[in-house]
C-alpha cells in the first residue's frame, strides 16, 4: 500500500525523446514502453490512434495537418518523386518513368497524355506534341503483324523452297524481304515540329514508329518487310526526306543508327547465311566504310563469332546482340552496321548492299571458298559492278575504289 501521508516529491525523469526533465515545465505525453514521453515529443498516429514518439528516429509522414506512425507512414504513404513530401499510396499518381509524385507536384510538372495513357513531364514538350499529332509513337518492344511488300515480278518470280524441321515439310517462296529501322533524333532547327515528323514519318501499312532508349529526343522509324523493288520503285522516300531540313537528324547524330533485317527465307539453308555473314564480318574495312560508321558498342565486328557459325544460326545460340550481323532473330538476320539518315539515296544504297550481299553469296562454290577468293572485297566489288539493280550502290563503290572512303 502507498503511503498517502507521503508528501516527498517523486523523482524526476527524463522523456526519452528530447532527454529533458518531465516535472511542472514538462508535462508527460504518455507512458511508452521504453520510457516516458514528453507532450512535445508526443503524437497521436492519425490512422491508427496509438501514441507515438516523434524523435523516436522511425519516419513518419505529416499530412494534411495530422502525423502518422511509422508503420501506417510505411504501409499507406509514399514519398514523392520530386519534392520527397508524403503523399498517400492510393492518391499517388504514376507517371512517366514508373515515378510516384504527390498531387501538386503532378498539377505543377506534369500534363496527362491520351495516347500514351500517362502523365507526361512537362519538359517534353516534343514528346507531347507527337502525340497530339496524327501519328503514334508505340513503345519498344511494339510489334505489329508484318505486311510483306512486293513487287509482282519479284513475287512471281521467286523460287519456292521447302525445309524440314523437325518432320514438318513447310514450303515457302524465297524472297530476301527487308525491313529498316531509321533511327532519328529531333533537332528544332528546322520548320517542321516533332509532331510534323511523326505524321511525316508514320505511313499506313509501310512504316509505324517506336520509341528507342538509346535516343535523346527522337524516334525509331520501322518499315514492314519489303523487297528491294518495292523498295526502290514504290517507297514513299519524300516522306523521309521531308525531315531532312535542319528539324531532324540521323547522319549527324551520334546516337542514331540504322538497321537492316534481311529474312531467313531470303537464304538457301544456314550454310547460305554462314557465308553471307563471313562476307561482312571479314571485310570490315569497305562494309564500315559505306556503312558510315565504326562502332565496337552498337555493331561489332568480332571474328571469334565465325566459329561454329551454322550451328549459332541454327539454334541462335550467340549471347551477343550487338554485333555486325545480329542472329539472335528467330525469322532474320539484322544487319546493323549503319549510321542513319535522312536521304533517301544512301538508305537505299543500304539496303542494294544488303540484297548484294545475299544474291552474291547464294552461289558461291566450295573451290571459290577454299581458294580464298570468294570473301574477297575485290571479289565482291567485280560481282556487284554493272548490275543494274545495284546502281546507286556501284556510284558509292566508285567512291570507295577511288577514295578509300565514302560521305554522306
Amino acid at each position: 500500500m502507498p503511503n498517502l501521508n507521503d508528501d516527498s516529491v517523486p523523482e524526476e525523469r527524463d522523456c526519452i525523446g528530447c532527454f529533458r526533465a518531465i516535472g511542472e515545465s514538462l508535462e508527460l505525453g504518455f507512458e511508452g514502453s521504453r520510457g516516458p514521453v514528453c507532450t512535445y515529443c508526443h503524437a497521436n498516429c492519425g490512422d491508427c490512434g496509438m501514441n507515438f514518439n516523434l524523435h523516436s528516429g522511425n519516419p513518419h509522414a505529416n499530412h494534411g495537418g495530422e502525423v502518422f506512425c511509422y508503420r501506417c507512414t510505411r504501409d499507406n504513404f509514399i514519398t514523392c518523386y520530386h519534392c520527397d513530401d508524403y503523399e498517400r499510396e492510393d492518391d499517388a499518381a504514376h507517371v512517366q518513368g514508373g515515378a510516384r509524385v504527390c498531387d501538386d507536384c503532378r498539377d505543377n510538372r506534369y500534363t496527362w497524355c491520351d495516347n500514351c495513357d500517362e502523365y507526361i513531364n512537362d519538359g517534353y514538350g516534343d514528346h507531347l506534341d507527337s502525340c497530339f499529332a496524327n501519328g503514334e509513337i508505340h513503345n519498344y518492344d511494339y510489334r505489329p503483324q508484318p505486311i510483306f511488300l512486293h513487287t509482282q515480278d519479284e513475287y512471281l518470280d521467286a523460287p519456292i523452297r521447302q525445309q524440314i524441321d523437325s518432320s514438318v515439310v513447310r514450303k515457302y517462296r524465297q524472297i530476301a524481304y527487308m525491313g529498316f529501322e531509321l533511327e532519328v533524333e529531333h533537332e528544332g532547327r528546322g520548320q517542321h515540329s516533332y509532331g510534323e515528323g511523326v505524321e511525316s514519318a508514320d505511313i499506313t501499312d509501310v512504316t509505324y514508329l517506336k520509341s528507342d532508349g538509346s535516343l535523346n529526343n527522337g524516334f525509331e522509324i520501322v518499315t514492314h518487310p519489303m523487297t528491294l523493288g518495292y523498295a526502290m520503285e514504290h517507297f514513299p522516300w519524300e516522306r523521309i526526306e521531308k525531315l531532312n531540313d535542319g528539324s531532324f537528324s540521323g547522319w549527324s547524330a551520334t546516337t542514331a543508327g540504322l538497321h537492316v533485317h534481311v529474312s531467313r527465307d531470303g537464304f538457301v539453308g544456314y550454310g547460305h547465311q554462314a557465308r553471307f555473314i563471313h562476307l561482312i564480318t571479314r571485310n570490315q574495312n569497305l562494309f564500315e566504310s559505306l556503312a558510315g560508321r565504326s562502332s565496337t558498342r552498337w555493331a561489332n565486328f568480332n571474328n571469334d563469332n565465325l566459329r561454329n557459325i551454322s550451328r549459332k544460326l541454327r539454334h541462335m545460340e550467340t549471347s551477343e546482340r550487338y554485333l555486325a550481323v545480329n542472329v539472335q532473330n528467330r525469322n532474320t538476320l539484322e544487319v546493323r552496321i549503319f549510321q542513319s539518315s535522312l536521304k533517301a539515296d544512301r538508305i537505299k544504297m543500304c539496303l542494294q548492299l544488303v540484297d548484294a550481299s545475299v544474291k552474291y553469296t547464294e552461289n558461291l562454290t566450295c573451290s571459290d571458298i577454299v581458294t580464298g577468293k570468294a570473301f574477297s572485297s575485290k571479289s565482291f566489288i567485280a560481282w556487284v559492278v554493272g548490275r543494274p539493280e545495284y546502281e546507286i550502290l556501284n556510284s558509292y563503290l566508285d567512291t570507295f575504289v577511288s577514295y578509300g572512303q565514302v560521305g554522306e
